[in-house]
C-alpha cells in the first residue's frame, strides 16, 4: 500500500510542478483514514512522511522557522501545510503558530495588506486559548506592521494594549519589545520627549539574556537618533556609537552597519561632511558584506545627499542613480517573491482539491466493491436486500454532499483567479508609478546641475509633466478600481501642486476648481492632465506679468454624450507670437486631438481654453 501512495506522490508532484516541497497526505476510504503526509523533497529526490498529528505540524513548522531566511520558499509550503494538517486536526496552539509564521514571511516581503490578515488570524486564535504572553506577542507583530503603513496612532492602541495584558508581569522581554514599539510609533508621529520616555523604560526593565540586550541596545540605536531630530548631537553621537559598539562586538553586522548610516546622518545634519562621508561608506561595505540590499540603497541615497552638499553635483547625480536602481530592483524582486508565495498557497490548495478527489473515486470503487457485495448476499435472502437499499440511500446522501462540496471549490478557484488578476493589475501600475518618480527625481537633478538657465527651464517643465501623469498613477493606486479615476479630484490636487511650484511672494494667485463628478479611464485622463498642467503652467508665467495678484478658474461638466473642460483667467492675455511657437501650446493641440476633442480659445478680460472631448 505504500509503495503505491509513493508512486502518487511522485506523479502528482511532478504535474503540479511544485519548485520545492509538496505534500500528500496518505489515501483512504475517509479523512478519519489519513494519518500521514508524504514530503518529496525535490532537491534530494527522496520522501520522507509527517504523521498528521500535532507532533507533524510542530515538525513542519520548525522547518518553517529554519528555512525562513536561507530558503523562503520551503519555508512557505512548509507553513501552509502546516496549517492545513493543524485545520483538519483542530489543533489550535498549531494554528496560532502557522499564521504567526506566514505573518512574518509577508512582512519580509512588504506585503503588508497580507501579513496583517495573517497576523490577525493568530491573535484571534490566541485569544480563544488564552494564552496572555502570546496574545501580546500577536498585537506586537500587528503594531510593527502598522508602523511600517504609517498608522502610527493605531500602532500606539496595540501595543497599549499589550501592556494592559501583561500588567506586572515578569515578561520583560515582550515588554521590552511593547516600548520600543511605542517609542518607535511616538518617534514617526515627530512626539520626541514621548519617544525617549519609552526608550529609556526599556532600559529600566530587569532581567538578563541575550536576546533582552538586543531589544535594549536597538532602543539605544533609536533614542540616538530621536536626540538628532531634537538637535541634541552630541548626546546623539554617544548613543550611535555606542549601539555600534555593542553589535560589533557581538558579529550582528546587519545593525552595526544601521547604526553607522544612523550616525553618518547625523553628521550630514550636524555639518560634519568628512566625518558623514567615511561613516556611511563603511556602513555600506557592511551592508554589502552580508547582502543587505535595502541598507546598501539607504547609503547610495544618503552619499547622494552628502556629495550634493559638498557641492559635488556628478558624484550626487551617481550615487542617486544607483539608489533608485537598486531601489527597483528590490522593488521587483519583493513583488515577484510576493507572486511565488501566492502561488505556493495555490500550489498546496490544488494539491489539497486533487487529493480529496482521488480519495473520492477510492471511496466509490470500494463502494462499488460493497455493492457487488450486497448483491451475491441478496441471493441468499431479503435481509441482503434491505441492507443493499440501506447502503443505496447512505451513497446518495455521500454523493450529494460530495456534490455540493465540489461546487464550493469552482467558486473558490475563480475568486481566487479573480484576488490574482487584481494583484497583478496592481504590481503594474505600482512599477509605472515607480517608474514616474524615478524619471522625475532624474529630470530634478539634471535640472539642478544646468548651467544654461533656458535649459533649466526646460528640464523643469519636463519634469512637471512626468509629475502629472505620475500623480494619475498614484490615485489609481490608492483606489481599488484601477480602471477609472476621479478626474475633479485630481484636478484639484494638480492645481495645489503647480500652485506650489509657480507661486511667489509678490504674486497672489487665487485659484478655483468647479466640476460634476466625472470618472475618466486612464487613456483619457493621462492627455487630460497634460492639456491641464500645460494650460496652468502658461498662465502662471505669462498672464500676470507686471500684476500682484489674479484668478484662475477651472471647470469640468459633463452631459450624457460631452465633456467640457474651461481654464480661464483674468490676465493679460498671451501675446500671438507665443501663441503660434510656444512648446506647450502645441502639446495642447497634439493631446486634444489624441482625445478625439476640440479646441477654442477666447480672449477679453484674460484667456480662456474650451476643449470639448466626447464621453465614452
Amino acid at each position: 500500500m505504500r509503495d503505491r501512495h509513493l508512486q502518487i506522490a511522485m506523479i502528482l508532484s511532478i504535474f503540479l510542478s511544485v519548485p520545492f516541497v509538496t505534500a500528500l497526505p496518505g489515501y483512504g476510504v475517509t479523512d478519519d483514514d489519513i494519518t500521514e503526509s508524504y514530503v518529496y523533497d525535490r532537491r534530494t529526490g527522496e520522501f520522507w512522511f509527517v504523521p498528521n498529528s500535532s507532533d507533524g505540524v510542530d515538525g513542519l513548522l520548525a522547518i518553517s522557522g529554519e528555512e525562513k531566511n536561507s530558503n523562503p520558499e520551503k519555508s512557505a509550503y512548509a507553513a501552509f501545510q502546516a496549517l492545513n494538517i493543524a485545520e483538519w486536526l483542530g489543533y489550535d496552539e498549531g494554528l496560532a503558530e502557522g499564521y504567526l509564521s506566514l505573518g512574518e514571511l509577508y512582512e519580509r516581503l512588504m506585503d503588508y495588506p497580507q501579513a496583517l490578515e495573517e497576523y490577525q488570524s493568530a491573535l484571534g486564535v490566541e485569544r480563544r486559548l488564552h494564552r496572555d504572553i502570546r496574545i501580546g506577542r500577536a498585537l506586537n507583530k500587528i503594531g510593527m506592521v502598522r508602523i511600517q503603513q504609517e498608522e502610527y496612532s493605531d500602532a500606539r492602541g496595540y501595543f497599549e494594549q499589550t501592556l494592559d495584558l501583561l500588567g506586572d508581569t515578569g515578561y520583560n522581554l515582550t515588554k521590552a519589545e511593547t516600548l520600543s514599539g511605542l517609542g518607535l510609533a511616538h518617534y514617526h508621529s515627530e512626539n520626541y520627549s514621548r519617544a525617549l520616555e519609552y526608550f529609556d523604560q526599556v532600559q529600566a526593565l530587569g532581567g538578563s539574556g541575550e536576546d533582552l540586550e538586543r531589544v535594549k541596545m536597538e532602543a539605544v540605536m533609536n533614542a540616538g537618533n530621536t536626540y538628532a531630530e531634537l538637535p541634541e548631537y552630541e548626546r546623539a553621537e554617544t548613543l550611535l556609537t555606542r549601539s555600534i559598539r555593542y553589535f560589533g562586538e557581538h558579529g550582528d553586522v546587519a545593525e552595526q552597519s544601521e547604526g553607522r548610516l544612523c550616525l553618518a546622518a547625523l553628521y550630514r545634519q550636524w555639518g560634519k561632511p568628512g566625518e558623514a562621508l567615511g561613516q556611511a561608506r563603511r556602513g555600506m561595505e557592511l551592508a554589502e558584506s552580508v547582502e543587505e540590499n535595502s541598507l546598501v540603497m539607504d547609503g547610495y541615497g544618503l552619499l547622494s545627499g552628502i556629495y550634493e552638499d559638498q557641492g559635488n553635483p556628478g558624484q550626487a547625480l551617481l550615487n542617486h542613480r544607483r539608489y533608485h536602481s537598486l531601489h527597483n530592483q528590490l522593488l521587483d524582486s519583493e513583488r515577484e517573491a510576493q507572486l511565488t508565495q501566492r502561488q505556493i498557497q495555490h500550489d498546496v490548495s490544488q494539491q489539497n482539491r486533487e487529493i480529496r478527489r482521488l480519495n473520492q473515486e477510492a471511496a466509490l470503487q470500494e463502494a462499488e466493491m460493497v455493492q457487488q457485495e450486497l448483491w451475491q448476499n441478496v441471493m441468499f435472502g431479503g435481509f441482503g436486500l434491505a441492507i443493499l437499499i440501506a447502503g443505496l440511500l447512505v451513497r446518495n446522501i455521500q454523493i450529494r454532499k460530495s456534490a455540493h462540496q465540489e461546487l464550493q471549490q469552482k467558486q473558490s478557484e475563480i475568486e481566487a483567479s479573480l484576488q490574482e488578476k487584481e494583484f497583478l493589475l496592481n504590481e503594474i501600475h505600482h512599477r509605472v508609478k515607480n517608474n514616474f518618480a524615478t524619471v522625475s527625481s532624474l529630470l530634478k537633478l539634471q535640472a539642478q546641475s544646468a548651467k544654461d538657465e533656458e535649459m533649466k527651464n526646460v528640464l523643469a517643465e519636463s519634469e512637471g509633466r512626468v509629475q502629472s501623469m505620475g500623480m494619475i498613477h498614484e490615485m489609481l493606486y490608492q483606489q481599488e478600481d484601477f480602471s477609472r479615476v476621479d478626474f475633479g479630484a485630481y484636478i484639484k490636487k494638480l492645481l495645489q501642486h503647480i500652485s506650489a511650484n509657480y507661486e511667489t511672494s509678490g504674486l497672489r494667485i487665487k485659484t478655483e476648481v468647479r466640476y460634476d463628478p466625472v470618472n475618466l479611464g486612464i487613456s483619457t485622463a493621462v492627455p487630460c492632465a497634460l492639456i491641464i498642467h500645460e494650460l496652468i503652467s502658461n498662465a502662471y508665467k505669462h498672464a500676470f506679468i507686471g500684476r500682484e495678484s489674479g484668478k484662475i478658474l477651472i471647470t469640468l461638466n459633463h452631459t450624457k454624450d460631452t465633456y467640457t473642460l474651461v481654464v480661464s483667467d483674468n490676465g493679460i492675455g498671451l501675446p500671438s507670437k507665443i501663441k503660434s511657437s510656444q512648446l506647450g501650446l502645441m502639446l495642447i493641440h497634439g493631446l486634444t486631438k489624441q482625445i478625439k476633442g476640440i479646441v477654442t480659445s477666447e480672449t477679453g478680460n484674460g484667456t480662456t481654453y474650451i476643449i470639448k472631448f466626447p464621453a465614452y
